[in-house]
C-alpha cells in the first residue's frame, strides 16, 4: 500500500505544502520507493522514519550508511540520522532530494 511521504524542516521550509514544486515532486516520489514515511531535515541534519520501521533492503540500506562516511547513523529504532549542516531552506530540499534518491537507489 502506498504511504503519505512528509518532508518537513524545522526552520520553515514546509515542502510538503510546495506540491508543485519539481523538487519536491521529484523527493516525495524517491521517498516513497524508499519506504521513507517521514523525513525530517533542519540546519543540523535529518531523521529519516522508514514505513513501519523496516526498509526493502538492509543490506543497501547498511552499504548507504556506510557510504556516507561518518554523518549517517543508522539507530536500533531503525530511524536513520544524518548529522551534516543545511543553512537555508533551498539547501535542505534539495538535501531532501538527495537524500530520498540515495534511499530509493539502496532499496533496490
Amino acid at each position: 500500500g502506498g504511504s503519505i511521504v512528509n518532508i518537513t524542516s524545522k526552520s520553515g521550509l514546509e515542502a510538503s505544502k510546495s506540491k508543485t514544486d519539481p523538487a519536491t515532486r521529484q523527493a516525495r516520489a524517491a521517498a516513497k520507493r524508499a519506504a521513507i514515511a517521514k523525513l525530517d531535515i533542519g540546519p543540523t541534519g535529518a531523521l529519516v522514519t522508514f514505513h513501519q520501521d523496516s526498509f526493502p533492503n538492509v543490506e543497501g540500506l547498511l552499504a548507504y550508511v556506510d557510504k556516507l562516511e561518518g554523518t549517517a547513523k543508522l539507530r536500533p529504532d531503525m530511524k536513520l540520522v544524518i548529522t551534516r549542516a543545511w543553512n537555508d531552506p533551498k539547501t535542505r530540499l534539495n538535501a531532501a532530494l538527495k537524500l530520498s534518491r540515495g534511499l530509493a537507489k539502496a532499496a533496490g
